[in-house]
């Protein structure tokens, strides 16, 4: 097979086209971000607003994750059975549903509910979107367009904190959830322009319980469970980052909401380029000795973020920029490895995939906000740990002579 052939001709996109899809794909990865970036210079004073603690505070971000992953588990199935485009309208409506509802909540209970609905339709549509990847593009090819989407949406990491941090100089906290109301409205509206990539002769016929019978035969595949386990516990931190972050900047150091932003703002312009580096310099390079050498720089990073990251500001952003540029150049290859590990099942197989990383981020995210004596070193020990895990878990499976498809991009043989 040509690397480089598409699937499916990018013509049958009557109204988007190739570009067209490429950038509706971006936006729909873009959703984790806006949906989380874009309120966390809030986050400090939100806690005032509703006169709660820290970790209630958090838990608007937390479950938002949790519930993420679990949208993740249970719509990639049934867009299997259901197609891809009819899970995408119900989705959107529901996000828009949630925004709406986390502008009228008048407790941090409500607004912890509300949140949650968002997550299960954000859980949808990021399930979705890597499906229709897949579905479109092969091997190279496939790479290549994720590497593009993800340095696409690497923008929103960018402008959601300033853009948040604009908002709340300009209207309270409920402004934010107005602006993601639009962007749903917008993303409804390229939906009904997509055509499904699912053929309706191509979908699960069974029961839905049946389509969930087959997420199991998913789980089951120790070539997609194992490496998917390695990837999600190195890319657990970053995660970790996102809750803590403004209460590092704002709390701990005493900036702004608008100097968080920017903060914020130059370490996402780094998980731009992480894709961008892979994919100009790297993407020909030995993917099982690659993955050595990024754990082992995460856990540099981990260790640098113990030991300067409380100093100053300027020290822990340059000490956390590291593990940002190698978790994102991670994802194109990542990414690309593990939906190779399945034939068939594309939607549970994203849902498998989708959750696990998921719910490590969500940990990730607990374990960050914990009552750490210093909640600086103890984020830089969760990165060391995690990534020193990861490493050896990477060395158990190479060791074991379990066959992971496509791990050597160069030619896409099996180990």
């Amino acid at each position: 097979m040509n690397p480089d052939k598409i699937l499916q001709p990018i013509g049958i996109q009557k109204y988007l086209g190739e570009k067209g899809l490429i950038c509706f794909i971006a936006l729909m990865n873009m959703y984790i971000s806006l949906s989380t970036d874009i309120y966390l210079p809030a986050l400090p004073g939100m806690q005032i607003y509703f006169k709660t603690s820290t970790a209630l505070a958090s838990l608007s971000l937390s479950s938002f994750m949790f519930m993420f992953a679990a949208g993740i588990l249970v719509w990639g199935p049934i867009s299997d059975r259901n197609g891809r485009k009819n899970t995408l309208i119900v989705n959107f409506i529901i996000y828009i549903i949630g925004s709406v509802g986390c502008i009228f909540s008048r407790s941090i209970y409500q607004l912890i509910l509300m949140r949650s609905l968002q997550g299960i339709a954000t859980g949808a549509i990021i399930a979705v979107s890597t499906a229709i990847i897949k579905e479109s593009f092969a091997d190279k090819k496939r790479e290549k367009i994720l590497a593009i989407v993800q340095s696409l949406s690497g923008i929103a990491p960018v402008i959601a904190p300033i853009l948040g941090a604009l908002i709340l100089k300009v209207t309270g906290w409920q402004g934010i959830f107005w602006v993601l109301i639009i962007f749903g409205i917008i993303c409804l509206i390229l939906t009904l322009l997509f055509i499904d990539t699912l053929k309706a002769d191509e979908r699960y016929r069974g029961s839905v319980l049946g389509a969930f019978g087959r997420l199991i035969a998913v789980i089951k595949s120790r070539k997609l469970l194992y490496p998917t386990l390695v990837f999600s516990l190195s890319s657990l931190p970053f995660m970790g980052y996102l809750a803590i972050s403004s209460f590092v900047y704002e709390d701990f150091f005493g900036l702004s909401e608008q100097m968080y932003s920017y903060y914020f703002a130059t370490n996402a312009i780094v998980t731009i380029l992480g894709p961008i580096l892979y994919m100009k310099l790297l993407i020909n390079v030995n993917k099982k000795n690659l993955t050595y050498i990024f754990l082992l720089i995460n856990s540099l990073s981990g260790i640098a973020v113990v030991l300067i990251g409380a100093k100053a500001p300027i020290y822990f952003m340059l000490s956390f920029m590291p593990l940002s540029l190698i978790v994102t150049a991670m994802r194109p290859f990542c990414s690309s490895i593990l939906l190779e590990q399945h034939k068939g099942d594309t939607g549970s197989t994203s849902s498998v995939i989708n959750t696990f990383m998921t719910l490590a981020g969500s940990l990730g995210m607990v374990i960050a906000s914990g009552p750490w004596r210093n909640i600086i070193i103890g984020f830089g020990i969760q990165i060391s740990i995690c990534s020193l895990v990861a490493l050896i878990l990477w060395y158990l499976i190479c060791r074991s002579g379990l066959r992971i498809n496509a791990l050597v991009k160069a030619d896409y043989d099996e180990i």
